[in-house]
């Protein structure tokens, strides 16, 4: 699944070396707190969690507040039964607290929506189910919870889970960025490095394409293929890529190959 190696590709390993390169994460707002590159071990999630539970004046009052609706509470509940982070592991406990949460709590709807969506593939869980996290996951994001403005940002870009809207998609990711989200920057950022390069301009790697520049029509493809700076228009790419194949490019020649793939 190609929504799949996107993120896993890039967002947790940039997520993880984010959190290590970042020793004071953990005294961060929970709206910043990483929470897609958590595992069971880290200890970013442990002091995040613990801190929760102590200012909620222990354990017990967070299932209180959980019994009340609490969102936060609701999230915290549901985390630790999902990853055995303080309770043994109860996926189905977990999803007993989230899903009543999620409809109107984002915090809870982000959770059980990333469960949903099951990036490790542990659960197998059909398209289905998958689609209904990704749909709590934009729910999350409008409601401006950081991380599930990434995902959502990637979800909309890869059109897996979600409508394919770039525009979406990008609107998530720098809302992210500009709340100092580093994974988000740093795929704004490669963004930029590939497809602003040289800050080469539509025009100009059009201009260059007309005059037989083959590295230039193998970018202006990769333009319309992504939909950077100009429309997306996967058959007109394959049409370009297709000729600059047959003039010599062994670039275009691969891509094409790919996209059979």
């Amino acid at each position: 699944m190609k929504l799949t190696k996107l993120l896993l590709g890039t967002a947790l390993f940039l997520s993880v070396h984010a959190v290590q390169a970042n020793p004071s994460v953990t005294s961060l707002s929970a709206d910043y707190f990483d929470l897609i590159s958590l595992h069971e071990d880290s200890s970013v999630a442990s002091n995040f969690i613990n801190s929760k539970i102590r200012d909620m004046g222990g354990i017990d009052r967070v299932r209180e507040a959980q019994k009340a609706g609490d969102d936060e509470a609701s999230m915290i509940l549901g985390y630790i039964y999902l990853n055995g982070h303080v309770f043994e592991k109860n996926v189905d406990m977990a999803i007993d607290i989230l899903s009543p949460a999620s409809l109107n709590g984002p915090y809870s709807s982000f959770i059980l929506g990333k469960h949903y969506l099951d990036l490790s593939g542990e659960y197998h869980y059909s398209d289905h189910i998958k689609r209904e996290g990704a749909a709590m996951i934009e729910f999350a994001a409008m409601h401006e919870i950081t991380e599930a403005e990434f995902l959502a940002g990637m979800l909309f870009i890869s059109g897996d889970l979600l409508p394919e809207d770039r525009d979406l998609g990008m609107m998530h990711l720098k809302s992210a960025a500009y709340k100092g989200h580093s994974p988000s920057r740093k795929f704004l950022s490669n963004i930029d490095a590939i497809y602003y390069q040289e800050k080469m301009d539509f025009d100009k790697v059009q201009k260059m394409m007309t005059e037989g520049n083959l590295d230039a029509s193998v970018e202006l493809a990769l333009m319309y293929k992504e939909g950077w700076k100009v429309r997306r228009d996967l058959n007109k790419a394959v049409r370009i890529l297709k000729v600059a194949s047959a003039k010599g490019s062994s670039r275009a020649e691969q891509i094409l190959i790919n996209l059979k793939k």
